[in-house]
């Protein structure tokens, strides 16, 4: 008749040791798939940066004006180091931040440290990029070269050319230090916030 008798009384819900009173943490996820997201693209641009210098080679003798073809070889063969290094580096931080998702994603300790160590050489690299951009002298050098002419040329298509060159790839690179250097800000004052480290210390493992 009273079928239930002997079953034993309900007890409280057992709280997952990842959860909190206000529930499961979320952002370790959220943050976590961003991360490989990103690093994926990284990755697959720092493997494009390999070939940066080729690629440069064939714009410079096809998109300037009376460009010397041994000019442009030299001034490759003078900052290609500068595009190899970028490719390895930016390979390297690839694979930090994509290692760093994943270690989000199980709730690893070891996540903050990674994250750190990655936001740290993506700053530092970010200063060492922006005075290629603005005080290497590489982007007046590779203007020089891809319009074989001397600076106080009167062809206007020779100066328009240097010019939008010069404006063209400092803006660019601006741009593109500017967001590249957001996520590795972001991270750093992300997992130095109390909250994050209280989270680290108690929901992860």
């Amino acid at each position: 008749m009273f079928v239930f008798m002997n079953q034993p009384f309900p007890g409280p819900p057992i709280q997952s040791q990842h959860s909190s009173a206000g529930g499961e943490i979320k952002w370790p996820k959220i943050m976590g798939i961003i991360s490989i997201v990103f690093s994926v693209l990284a990755i697959f641009g720092s493997v494009i940066s390999f070939f940066t210098g080729a690629m440069l080679r064939f714009q410079m003798k096809t998109g300037g004006i009376n460009a010397d073809p041994a000019a442009v070889d030299a001034f490759v063969d003078k900052w290609n180091w500068y595009y190899l290094m970028g490719g390895a580096t930016g390979l390297l931080m690839g694979i930090l931040l994509l290692v760093g998702g994943i270690s989000l994603l199980k709730l690893k300790k070891n996540s903050r440290p990674i994250y750190l160590i990655y936001s740290v050489l993506a700053i530092l690299y970010g200063i060492f990029g922006c005075y290629m951009i603005l005080g290497s002298g590489m982007i007046d050098e590779q203007m020089n070269v891809m319009f074989g002419e001397a600076e106080g040329s009167d062809d206007p298509a020779v100066k328009i050319g240097k010019m939008s060159g010069r404006i063209g790839g400092m803006v660019g690179g601006m741009v593109g230090l500017v967001f590249g250097m957001a996520p590795p800000i972001f991270f750093l004052i992300w997992f130095n916030r109390q909250k994050i480290k209280t989270d680290l210390l108690t929901k992860f493992r």
